[in-house]
């Protein structure tokens, strides 16, 4: 990025500008001071406080992402972030075992197959059933209307779409939003995460970003975390759909506290009488 970048409120009153310098390559970014310090106390203390920062006028965040932090700036003015449209195309998983030497790679299972061709979490299924219900009672939870109304939603543009940098983009969103303790950043970043997962399609190609989505949150997030039980909840959702999926079956055995924490929500599942017991027993058993 040449030069240094300048986000302005439109406001011939403005405050003195502050300057950040962001990432490894230090990329300078001049920003409204009193504009980011209304959004976050975290922010206020580092800008108008006693420390070197505030009186420098000048912060060095060099292990922020440039991407991410043009994010919080658009934030910061507009109370929303960009996210692109969905427009690249969930590459090629190698489901389908070829030979005996990808039938051992992929766990010697023969329900691996089932895992093709299962329905969308955001298509209609029978009534009355796990997915349906369960999924309801989690857009009941985590996407409650009065929160989305007004906000954009990325166009899908593929009939395979990839959703890698969308679910990222909300991850990094809100980690960033957790780290300088930007409420409201926090706030939305959650609710678009949410509403987009309920448009995520379930597909094998498309189950790595998935995969990668829950690896980031769980790497930087604290046990408590509501976007943790968020993610659990979700995968609840879908467990037995996904469960033989190589890559997230390995999340399953590698990440103790993600699956213990999908466990308890399908429990829930299980007390709600929206799935056969014996049915998600078995789904229990393979998980194991």
């Amino acid at each position: 990025m040449g030069g240094s970048s300048t986000f302005r409120v439109p406001d011939p009153m403005a405050s003195k500008a502050f300057k950040f310098l962001i990432g490894p390559n230090a990329s300078p970014f001049n920003v409204d001071k009193e504009t980011f310090a209304a959004i976050s106390p975290v922010l206020r203390t580092l800008m108008t406080g006693k420390m070197r920062e505030a009186i420098d006028g000048c912060a060095v965040w060099e292990d922020v992402e440039v991407d991410d932090f043009v994010g919080l700036c658009e934030f910061a003015y507009t109370g929303d972030y960009a996210v692109p449209n969905i427009d690249q195309t969930a590459k090629k998983f190698p489901v389908r075992p070829n030979d005996e030497a990808d039938i051992e790679k992929y766990y010697k299972n023969l329900n691996i197959m089932r895992i093709v061709d299962f329905p969308s979490v955001s298509q209609s299924v029978s009534p009355g059933c796990g997915h349906t219900l369960f999924l309801r009672k989690f857009r009941e939870k985590c996407v409650p209307l009065s929160n989305i109304r007004h906000l954009a939603v990325p166009k899908i543009t593929t009939s395979s779409p990839d959703w890698t940098e969308t679910f990222m983009r909300h991850a990094r969103m809100y980690v960033l939003g957790d780290r300088y303790d930007v409420e409201g950043l926090r706030n939305i970043a959650f609710t678009r995460l949410a509403c987009d997962l309920t448009r995520f399609t379930n597909t094998p190609d498309s189950l790595p970003s998935l995969e990668s989505l829950i690896q980031f949150i769980y790497d930087n997030t604290v046990e408590s975390d509501r976007i943790r039980d968020m993610l659990a909840m979700f995968t609840a959702c879908i467990f037995e759909n996904l469960i033989l999926h190589p890559v997230m079956k390995h999340l399953f055995h590698e990440h103790f506290e993600f699956s213990r924490d999908v466990l308890q929500h399908v429990a829930e599942r299980m007390r709600d009488h929206t799935v056969p017991p014996v049915q998600l027993q078995t789904e229990c058993r393979r998980f194991i």
